[in-house]
């Protein structure tokens, strides 16, 4: 089984439940024997955002791992701070959001081309991050509207312009007075351009585009969006550690 390892928790003194993604059945659990010890053959594998093919056996209790090989390990993702930062929140939260063997070879071929991504770039940006979830929400099926008004299905360019998380896009200025939707944000073309640039160019393109005043602007769209549609409480991700 292909699978991309998203979180592990202890059971017992030295066996886990190892959470993957994997490519053909979604998200699965799997027992882990011994992993917790020091001589164990599979630990080294089985860290979070590992591309890895695991041996799987049916057990009592949960599927089992028999074998673990790499396929990709991602070591310069795990050589900088910020980019493992960011490689291990995606995996933490897509494992907090997924519902157990829904398959989705979308979600399973971006999460992968995301990590190929952070792997090679020489540093990573803010944008990458925000792009990715913005991406997974979309794949999940909450796709905002970013070239109509969701209400009324006029196209909208050169006029006052609201991101209404409700309605799950953009909305002009006379349908949020008439629905009088107080938390929709107020967002300006350029912003809107780059909603629409984030959500349907490669993550190289996104990287190149973006700014940071771009980036700060489109975040303010992004995060509660992400929020609002999973409707699963998170940290701003931007609102890093110290030390990134």
């Amino acid at each position: 089984m292909e699978a991309i390892v998203l979180t592990r928790r202890s059971i017992k003194e030295w066996d886990e439940v190892i959470s993957f993604y994997s490519k053909d059945f979604g998200k699965v659990e799997l027992g882990a024997r011994g992993t917790k010890k020091i001589v164990s053959k599979n630990s080294p594998f089985l860290e979070a955002f590992c591309c890895v093919e695991v041996g799987v056996v049916l057990g009592k209790d949960r599927p089992s791992i028999t074998s673990v090989q790499a396929i990709e390990y991602f070591s310069n993702i795990r050589k900088d701070f910020q980019k493992s930062w960011q490689a291990s929140f995606v995996v933490k939260w897509l494992e907090m959001v997924l519902k157990p063997l829904e398959k989705n070879i979308q979600i399973y071929n971006t999460l992968l081309s995301w990590l190929h991504f952070l792997d090679k770039v020489p540093e990573t940006k803010d944008v990458l991050l925000d792009a990715i979830l913005f991406k997974m929400v979309s794949i999940f099926g909450f796709e905002p509207s970013l070239h109509n008004c969701v209400l009324c299905g006029r196209e909208l360019d050169e006029e006052k312009i609201y991101f209404s998380y409700s309605s799950g896009g953009i909305i002009c200025h006379r349908d949020k007075l008439e629905s009088r939707d107080e938390n929709a944000l107020s967002i300006d073309l350029p912003t809107l351009l780059a909603l629409r640039y984030i959500l349907n160019r490669s993550w190289r393109e996104i990287m190149a585009f973006t700014t940071d005043e771009l980036s700060a602007a489109t975040h303010k769209i992004i995060y509660p969006y992400v929020v609002y549609t999973v409707e699963k409480e998170c940290v701003d991700w931007n609102k890093k550690p110290s030390g990134i």
